[in-house]
């Protein structure tokens, strides 16, 4: 038993490695964080409608914006993952910032434009 909860510790606190990426599926409604090709998150998500159709392609997310006006078309998430997910982004790519700036921004309902130092490729596909 012990062998077994030293293999299953070990395990949990390897971290994956490796360049990071989004993929976003339309069909499934998810969107899938990646490191190295490992999948480290995974979200559900709303897409566009057949008459303002979510755009597919391979794109670089060079720019975060906190609390955006809705768009046809766009992938939107739970307000609590797209918390989790725009601080996981900018933490991986450099862009820090402190508790106490998230937490205004969240509180705000006034657009916030992040640069972030590192594009980051993302990949929207059926």
């Amino acid at each position: 038993m012990n062998a077994l909860l030293a293999v299953l510790l070990l395990f949990q606190t390897q971290t994956a490695t490796g360049p990071l990426s989004m993929a976003a599926s339309t069909e499934k409604k998810i969107l899938v964080v990646r490191i190295g090709g490992t999948d480290v998150k995974t979200y559900d998500v709303a897409v566009g409608s057949k008459a303002h159709a979510t755009p597919t392609g391979q794109f670089t997310v060079k720019h975060l914006v906190w609390n955006p006006a809705a768009s046809h078309g766009c992938i939107r998430m739970a307000e609590a993952d797209a918390v989790e997910l725009a601080r996981y982004l900018m933490e991986q790519t450099g862009a820090h910032h402190t508790d106490d700036w998230y937490s205004n921004v969240v509180a705000s309902t006034k657009p916030t434009d992040v640069r972030l130092p590192v594009g980051i490729p993302m990949v929207i596909g059926k």
